[in-house]
């Protein structure tokens, strides 16, 4: 996996969920771009973070994505912990993640939370 394509799939997804494109998204663009689907997980929800977050409410979403507390979520928010678990992972720091790296990274990385370089617009 690539660095860039992680950084255009998010994009794709933020741009989803800001309704009136304005670089941020609210509580009510969130709800109304994610399904709602009560508390039942299928195993591929559960395998993927970001089916977790689109099914997640909205108040746990914002709580874990809004980091200046806002009320807001911009696109650096919403990459910035998923930029900074591939950089942590990609241990050579060439931009593309092996199996290797994922293998060896995933006890070292689960839980960072560390500053990440800016996305290029």
């Amino acid at each position: 996996m690539e660095r860039t394509d992680l950084v255009s799939a998010f994009r794709a997804l933020f741009a989803v969920a800001d309704g009136d494109h304005d670089g941020r998204i609210s509580h009510a663009e969130w709800i109304a771009a994610t399904p709602r689907t009560g508390a039942r997980h299928s195993d591929a929800d559960r395998a993927s973070p970001i089916r977790m977050a689109l099914r997640a409410p909205p108040e746990d979403v914002f709580r874990d994505l809004d980091h200046n507390r806002d009320g807001l979520i911009t696109f650096e928010e919403f990459v910035r912990d998923p930029l900074a678990s591939f950089d942590c992972l990609d241990a050579d720091h060439d931009g593309t993640l092996e199996q290797a790296e994922r293998e060896a990274g995933r006890t070292r990385c689960a839980a960072v939370q560390t500053p990440v370089p800016p996305v290029a617009p």
